[in-house]
């Protein structure tokens, strides 16, 4: 979500001179650009899901077995209740997920037993991210992501108050207004690291107001953003002070292996779990593997796991999410962006 927060916004103000943030000729551009990259791949894996559902389910009832105490009280005990077989196949239900509103909806955002919930929030966010910027056109930029970080203090408040809890009404975390602060963290890192050499002073402001966010959440999104504002800032500046840890981490993060992974990467997030639970189901239940002890059975699950989502993950990259992407490319380059609008007090 920080990651997402970062790549919008950063690419918009890198895009603004062509494509002015908070205007419609933006929002249709960029909402083209988004569903292109994430439908087709998804629709693919939702299509596998359910036709593959029986399995998938048996699968995880028989995994859930091999310890049945982690799984008392859980929204995912598939042996002490099935809510999702049940309306997984209804009209309504495939409509919400083909037009990715499920997340919005707490009856739907997990009822395929894959983990597409924050799939459903990104679209959310990519949806809502225009509105952003149109905001921000009107009010500034700063102001509006301050009243919609309230708004999801706000929204969380009136949730537990009058639903019980968040937990209990969102069996997973998929609404946008009680998870935007996260993207505004990455939005904010986006635009520090964007006006830290022409404005430092703006760019210092967002970092604090960023940092603060990040206080707020976990140590852990502290140092993530930390981190994306140390490699980010680095590429920006020639005269780094903490150019030697840009470079090793850069080093880390930039080779063939971690490029191919970040490339197959939102293929084998969703893919992953139908080979555990299809996989695992299986092999969990075959008489021959009692004898083994759990490492063993473990370390062929892993690896089935790895070398099916990766290798399958591959193909859909490149039969389907770049052609997609291509797609997107190609209708956009119909489409003439409006340059027209003056972008001196957008992020005031």
């Amino acid at each position: 979500m920080v990651l997402s927060g970062y790549l919008m916004m950063y690419l918009a103000n890198v895009r603004a001179e062509i494509e002015p943030p908070g205007t419609f000729a933006f929002a249709i551009r960029f909402w083209i650009r988004r569903f292109f990259r994430i439908a087709p791949v998804y629709y693919i894996i939702l299509a596998a899901a359910i036709l593959l559902f029986n399995q998938h389910e048996s699968g995880f009832r028989i995994l859930q077995l091999q310890d049945p105490a982690r799984w008392v009280n859980s929204f995912y005990d598939l042996n002490g209740q099935n809510a999702h077989g049940a309306h997984l196949f209804t009209l309504a239900n495939l409509l919400a997920h083909i037009s990715f509103v499920f997340g919005l909806l707490p009856k739907y955002c997990s009822s395929t037993l894959l983990p597409d919930w924050s799939i459903g929030l990104e679209m959310q966010f990519y949806a809502f991210f225009p509105l952003v910027m149109i905001l921000g056109r009107r009010f500034g930029l700063f102001k509006t992501m301050a009243a919609l970080w309230v708004c999801e203090v706000l929204a969380k408040r009136l949730i537990n108050h009058y639903c019980g809890s968040l937990s209990s009404y969102y069996p997973e975390p998929s609404f946008l207004l009680i998870k935007i602060q996260f993207f505004l963290i990455g939005m904010l890192i986006a635009n520090a690291v964007f006006h830290i050499r022409t404005n430092p002073i703006l760019a210092g402001t967002y970092l604090v107001f960023g940092m603060v966010a990040c206080a707020t959440t976990s140590l852990t999104i502290v140092l993530i953003a930390s981190l994306m504002f140390i490699l980010a800032t680095g590429i920006h500046m020639k005269a780094h002070p903490l150019s030697a840890i840009h470079t090793l981490v850069n080093g880390f993060l930039g080779n063939g292996v971690t490029k191919f992974m970040a490339d197959v990467s939102y293929g084998v997030y969703l893919v992953h779990i139908l080979f555990i639970s299809i996989f695992g189901g299986w092999l969990y239940s075959q008489p021959f593997t009692t004898a083994w002890s759990p490492v063993h059975r473990f370390v062929w699950l892993l690896s089935v796991t790895l070398i099916g989502s990766y290798s399958v993950s591959f193909l859909l990259h490149i039969c389907v999410e770049r052609p997609g992407i291509n797609l997107g490319r190609r209708i956009l380059s119909w489409l003439k962006p409006d340059t027209s609008h003056n972008l001196a007090k957008f992020h005031s």
